[in-house]
C-alpha cells in the first residue's frame, strides 16, 4: 500500500520461488508503479491499482505455473491492471493462459478517470478526464480478456450562468 503523498514504486524481479499473489495499491496522491524486470509469479495473481502503470519494453508478466516444458502444473493467476495511464510498450507481454485442464487467469486492463467541474471554477472549460491505455505489439493471453478506458466528465452550472461561456 501507498501512503497518501505522490509515490512512485519501481517492481524489479521475484524470486524464481515466489508463487504467491502480488498486490500493489495505491492510495491518496498521484502515484506511479513501474515494472521494470519480467516477473513471475508461478500461478499467483498480480494486482495494480495505481494513477500511472508503466511497464518496460520486453518485460514478461507471468501468473502461469508451469514445468520446464512450459506445460501446466497448477491454474494461473489473474492479473488485473487498474489505473488512469497505463503503458504497455512493444514486446512486453502479459501471461495468463493454462492447459492440461488447468484454469486460465483472468486479464484486466482497465484505465478510469472522472473529472467534475463547475461553472465558478476559473478553469470550467479547460477541466475534462483523460484514462488511456497505450498497448502496440504487445502479448496478452488469459481467460477472459477485458481492455477498457472509460473517461468520465460532469459539469455542473447554476441557473445563472451564462449558456454560451467562452
Amino acid at each position: 500500500l501507498f501512503g497518501t503523498g505522490d509515490d512512485v514504486i519501481t517492481v524489479t524481479e521475484l524470486d524464481p520461488g515466489f508463487a504467491a499473489a502480488l498486490r500493489i495499491d495505491g492510495q491518496g496522491g498521484t502515484d506511479q508503479v513501474d515494472v521494470t524486470e519480467s516477473l513471475f509469479l508461478n500461478g499467483g495473481s498480480f494486482t495494480v491499482n495505481s494513477d500511472n502503470i508503466n511497464v518496460t519494453a520486453g518485460v514478461t508478466i507471468s501468473t502461469r505455473a508451469t514445468d520446464a516444458g512450459d506445460d501446466s502444473i497448477a491454474d494461473s493467476g489473474a492479473v488485473t491492471l487498474d489505473g488512469r495511464v497505463i503503458d504497455l510498450p512493444a514486446g512486453s507481454s502479459i501471461l495468463a493462459q493454462a492447459n492440461n485442464d488447468y484454469t486460465s487467469g483472468d486479464v484486466l486492463i482497465r484505465a478510469e478517470a472522472t473529472e467534475t467541474s463547475f461553472s465558478f471554477l476559473p478553469d470550467f472549460l479547460e477541466r475534462n478526464a483523460a484514462a488511456r491505455i497505450e498497448l502496440e505489439g504487445v502479448t496478452i493471453q488469459g481467460g477472459n480478456v477485458t481492455v477498457e478506458a472509460i473517461a468520465r466528465t460532469t459539469k455542473g452550472t447554476a441557473e445563472t450562468d451564462d449558456p454560451f461561456l467562452s
